[in-house]
């Protein structure tokens, strides 16, 4: 079938369509009251207004692919060393274990990027469980960071105030005040997750 609001063509049984978010108005089986009284669809809904999807198409056609990206790149500059800017073998040797530790934070950023892309998966196809999988993603992101520098920390006997600087600080902030605003933008959303 197509959805009333929109005319994109959606599932046949659809509550609500995919693109536009409006609710589908049922229509009565053939034996039914077209009110709603003795048919197979129970009575009749209006369609509620359909919801603004902007940020939801900007989430999956660019921040979700940005962010498997930079975790890519992250994770490559993690395992060559290269944020030491040509000093890596020098500091390497000077802490020992520091190698070690940015090997498991390229991983951890090679499996985030993967993540990333399954997430975008499930949120393009309105599966059920794709909110709680990008919640997943956002908050596995802050929580490897803050393991990352934590440990950096204690193997280099940095402060991790010395450790980080106001670029790292703002992509912090950043990553966790846009899981704040996606708690609220899906919880408002959740209705249309459902296949």
């Amino acid at each position: 079938m197509y959805c009333f609001k929109c005319g994109k063509e959606i599932n046949d049984d659809a509550v609500f369509c995919g693109y536009c978010g409006a609710r589908q108005q049922p229509t009565a089986d053939p034996g039914g009251d077209p009110l709603g009284g003795a048919g197979n669809n129970g009575p009749f809904q209006p369609a509620e207004p359909a919801m603004p999807m902007k940020w939801f198409k900007f989430i999956i056609y660019f921040q979700l692919f940005a962010f498997a990206v930079l975790s890519i790149i992250g994770g490559v500059g993690a395992i060559t060393g290269s944020a030491y800017q040509g000093y890596a073998e020098y500091v390497y040797d000077m802490y020992n274990g520091l190698q070690a530790l940015d090997i498991m934070y390229a991983v951890c950023c090679f499996l985030l990027a993967g993540f990333a892309i399954y997430a975008r998966q499930e949120l393009a196809n309105f599966k059920s469980t794709a909110i709680k999988r990008y919640f997943t993603l956002l908050i596995a992101n802050i929580v490897v960071y803050c393991v990352y520098v934590t440990a950096a920390s204690i193997v280099t006997a940095i402060p991790i105030p010395d450790l980080m600087n106001g670029f790292q600080y703002g992509s912090l902030g950043g990553a966790v005040f846009m899981l704040l605003v996606n708690i609220t933008y899906f919880n408002k959303r959740r209705h249309l997750f459902v296949n």
